[in-house]
């Protein structure tokens, strides 16, 4: 079990950390050229990883936990329309080139200074109760 920024991954690929870690930096990478601050990285990492987990499951299942996911936010300046249209965008962008991959990041952990940003992530196979 190798160990990023404190948070145990499962390797699964050999002795490398957990698989996820490059594949959600390689999904979240279009919507990381917009971002200024260490800040605004977090928070794209953070509705990606809602948004990648939401799309693992089937309607109306997806749509509940995008709710909930929408709900848990703080509302100080922060448009929730704008959230959930970010968050339907990147649903369509794991299912167009991610479908292949099924695993739920359960756990996330970055770091990051001006442009240094580093991203460690855990997560699981899922496997749908269908």
């Amino acid at each position: 079990m190798a160990k990023g920024f404190g948070i145990p991954v499962q390797g699964s690929k050999g002795k490398g950390g957990d698989p996820m870690t490059a594949i959600l930096e390689k999904f979240i990478e279009p919507y990381l050229e917009t971002v200024e601050t260490h800040y605004d990285r977090e928070k794209i990492v953070t509705v990606a990883a809602a948004a990648w987990n939401a799309a693992l499951l089937p309607p109306p299942k997806s749509g509940e936990a995008i709710a909930l996911f929408l709900k848990g936010l703080p509302k100080h300046g922060i448009s929730e329309d704008g959230i959930r249209e970010m968050m339907d965008e990147m649903i369509a962008r794991k299912l167009e080139h991610f479908a292949d991959v099924s695993r739920v990041i359960f756990k996330m952990d970055w770091r990051g200074q001006g442009d240094a940003f580093q991203l460690a992530v855990a997560s699981i196979e899922y496997k749908s109760p269908t």
